[in-house]
């Protein structure tokens, strides 16, 4: 009956909401209750569940499944923040500026080491932005930097790739926007497990051990979380490299769609098309373009 409930409850949420979200949560306080049911804290506590009668422990699950469902809400509220950090945007605050400035600087020498290398030509493309100084301090941030500075190199297209990227999803197929939203669901699916991972390992090393929880208990939890953290982490850069290439694809394929979506001809060559996107994106994000001359209405 109880599993039943439950099974209704989440049978009834939106399955990539099930899947990105709560599955992780779901995992996560799975470990948090492995670990404290270890506690002598927990003895007492434990022993009760038997005492409840079914309709009792019925609303036990049922507020249990609604707390969990909360979580998972709120966690989905933060996936861009949780994203941000895994990207290396860490605070202005001189421990994350001094942390940034070392992870940046160990990126930097990876990026040194492949830059001229002809034969490492495709990892560069795929891990790296182009110019040193877009780096992020972290593996991930710098996939998904490589994917953001795609159109917006001057020897591309010359466009604000984050500023149209809207713009281009409203004329992408629906086909192009599914694999995309599939692939992005893939991304965040590992970030936040990684993310909730990393918090089971350290809560585990810290916590344990105030609770009274045996060494084995809690050392085997921090190492197994630890280990889901790393095996996580790398397939979220893997899913980011995936996510980028078609971000790339969406601005090779649909921007000239874009520009007659929104009355322009589009030009006969790219020296004229990259003047035209720097013109469009002055024009709307600063209400002027250097070049006013250049936004002239297609038929």
């Amino acid at each position: 009956m109880i599993n039943g409930m439950m099974g209704r409850a989440v049978g009834a949420l939106d399955p990539r909401f099930v899947l990105t979200l709560l599955m992780p949560v779901l995992v996560f306080w799975s470990g948090v209750a492995a670990l404290f049911t270890k506690s002598s804290h927990w003895a007492g506590w434990a022993g009760h569940w038997n005492d409840l009668a079914g309709l009792q422990q019925v609303l036990v699950v049922t507020a249990t499944t609604g707390v969990l469902i909360l979580f998972a809400t709120i966690v989905g509220h933060h996936v861009i923040p949780i994203m941000r950090i895994f990207e290396g945007y860490w605070g202005r605050n001189r421990l994350a500026e001094a942390a940034n400035r070392l992870a940046t600087g160990f990126q930097q020498s990876r990026w040194r080491r492949i830059r001229n290398n002809p034969d490492q030509y495709t990892r560069r493309y795929q891990q790296f932005p182009v110019r040193e100084t877009d780096l992020r301090p972290t593996r991930f941030g710098n996939v998904v930097r490589a994917a953001e500075t795609y159109a917006t190199d001057e020897r591309r297209y010359g466009m604000d790739a984050v500023f149209f990227w809207p713009r281009l999803l409203a004329v992408m197929p629906d086909g192009t926007r599914a694999l995309l939203a599939n692939a992005r669901a893939g991304m965040e699916l590992m970030v936040i497990t990684s993310a909730l991972a990393t918090v089971l390992t350290v809560a585990s090393l810290i916590l344990g051990p105030l609770m009274n929880v045996p060494a084995s208990t809690w050392l085997s939890t921090a190492i197994a979380a630890a280990l889901v953290a790393r095996i996580t982490y790398t397939a979220a850069v893997r899913s980011a490299d995936t996510y980028g290439e078609l971000v790339r694809t969406s601005f090779d394929l649909y921007r000239r769609d874009l520009l007659r979506s929104m009355g322009f001809k589009p030009p006969q060559d790219l020296p004229a098309e990259r003047a035209l996107w720097k013109a469009i994106g002055q024009q709307l994000y600063r209400r002027g373009a250097d070049n006013e001359e250049l936004l002239v209405f297609g038929d």
